[in-house]
C-alpha cells in the first residue's frame, strides 16, 4: 500500500524494460519507489544509485522503449505479410476451423485454415435453425438456438454451454462464406482478406444478414 513503512527495501528486475517499456511511466514510478526508500534495481542494466546512475537509467529506458516500438513495427509488417500470402497468423482460433501447417520457412511454421468437420456440422446446424428451425417449429432466434443447443447436448469448444452472444457472433462472422478479414496491428491501412474454405454458402450467409 501506499500508506505506511513498505514490507521490502529492494524490487530486483531483469531489466528495467521488464518493468516498464516507457520512459517517463519508469521515471516517475522510480522517484516515487525513493520517496518510500526503495530502491530500483535491474540484475542486467547495472546503475549508481546517485544523479548519474537517473541520467544513465534515463538513457537506458529510452532505448529499450524505442527498440519496443521498432519491433512492434517489425512483428505488424511481417503478421502482414503474412495473412496477404494467405496464412493463419495465430489468435483464437474459429469455432469450425483447425490450423494446419502447410510449410516451413526456417523455423517458422505457415499454417492455413481447413475445415473441422465434427464443430463444422454444428455451425450448418445453427444456421438451419436459425433459417428453417429443427423441423418442429419455424425459424428459431438466437435466444432459443442457444436454448435449443445446450438441451441437446451441444457444447463449445471449450465444453462450455452455448450463449445468445456466441451464436449472434457466430451467425455474423464472414469467415463462415469463406472470408477471414485480418486488420493490421497498429490500426492503419485496409484490412487484410485471407480467403479460407467455406462452411456455408454466400447466398446462406448473405441472407441471413439481410434478416
Amino acid at each position: 500500500t501506499r500508506d505506511g513503512d513498505p514490507p521490502f527495501d529492494v524490487i530486483l528486475v531483469h531489466s528495467f524494460s521488464r518493468f516498464f517499456r516507457d520512459q517517463v511511466e519508469l521515471e516517475l514510478r522510480t522517484r516515487e519507489f525513493a520517496k518510500r526508500g526503495i530502491q530500483l534495481v535491474s540484475i542486467t542494466q547495472e546503475v549508481s544509485n546517485d544523479a548519474m546512475g537517473d541520467l544513465v537509467r534515463s538513457i537506458l529506458a529510452k532505448f529499450d522503449e524505442y527498440n519496443s516500438a521498432e519491433t512492434g513495427k517489425h512483428v505488424s509488417r511481417s503478421l502482414a505479410e503474412n495473412a496477404r500470402q494467405g496464412f493463419f497468423s495465430g489468435g483464437v482460433l474459429p469455432f469450425g476451423f483447425r490450423a494446419v501447417e502447410v510449410e516451413r520457412r526456417g523455423s517458422a511454421k505457415k499454417k492455413k485454415l481447413e475445415i473441422e468437420e465434427a464443430e463444422a456440422e454444428v455451425v450448418r446446424l445453427i444456421f438451419d435453425l436459425y433459417r428453417k428451425g429443427d423441423g418442429k417449429s419455424g425459424p428459431l432466434g438466437v435466444t432459443k438456438i442457444a436454448h435449443w443447443l445446450n438441451e441437446h447436448g451441444y457444447r463449445t469448444r471449450g465444453k462450455k454451454r452455448w450463449t445468445i452472444s456466441i451464436v449472434h457472433r457466430l451467425l455474423r462472422n464472414q469467415i463462415y462464406m469463406g472470408e477471414c478479414w485480418r486488420k493490421t496491428s497498429t490500426g492503419t491501412g485496409e484490412p487484410i482478406l485471407i480467403t479460407v474454405p467455406a462452411i456455408v454458402s454466400l447466398e446462406v450467409f448473405e441472407g441471413i444478414q439481410r434478416e
